[in-house]
């Protein structure tokens, strides 16, 4: 009942409900989307509040609000499809380079030191692309990276 109620947008209802079931979590989300004024913004909540990701980025893209679908995509640790995103011209830089950066250390955590160092440049994550480096011991990309450096550099120091 709560979830259907939550389906036709009645939160009265639905929060009732929640109350009775004592689910303090989509209690919360009542709370969250009656604060969103756009009626496709509720419903691209739910669903994604529901797991149905890619429902609810849909729902973002035909509201034209892609910057919710990336925020979305990035609060669940979807990396991947958040370069997607933002390659197709939303989002930032900085956007671009976090989402490399936790793409590197994707592939990192699984022991694939190569993927994982091609993503550490697109970041440009020096000190991690260090790592990566000497993990595959793959010194001659290490010295070459000395030169990227101005010399008294801490990253150096650490390098050495």
């Amino acid at each position: 009942m709560a979830e259907k109620s939550l389906e036709n947008l009645d939160f009265e209802k639905a929060e009732k409900a929640f109350v009775e079931y004592r689910d303090y979590k989509s209690l919360q989300l009542c709370k969250r989307l009656r604060l969103i004024d756009d009626k496709n913004g509720q419903k691209a909540e739910i669903l994604a509040f529901y797991g149905k990701y890619d429902e609810a980025e849909n729902t973002y893209r035909r509201m034209e609000r892609k910057d919710l679908a990336i925020q979305m995509r990035m609060k669940i640790g979807d990396w991947f499809r958040v370069v997607e995103l933002v390659q197709e011209g939303y989002g930032n830089d900085d956007i671009l380079r976090e989402a490399y950066d936790r793409i590197g250390d994707f592939y990192s955590d699984r022991f694939k030191w190569s993927n994982a160092v091609t993503f550490y440049k697109r970041a440009t994550n020096y000190p991690k692309m260090i790592e990566m480096y000497y993990n595959l011991e793959d010194y001659e990309s290490l010295k070459a990276l000395t030169e990227v450096f101005p010399e008294g550099n801490e990253t150096l120091l650490d390098l050495a």
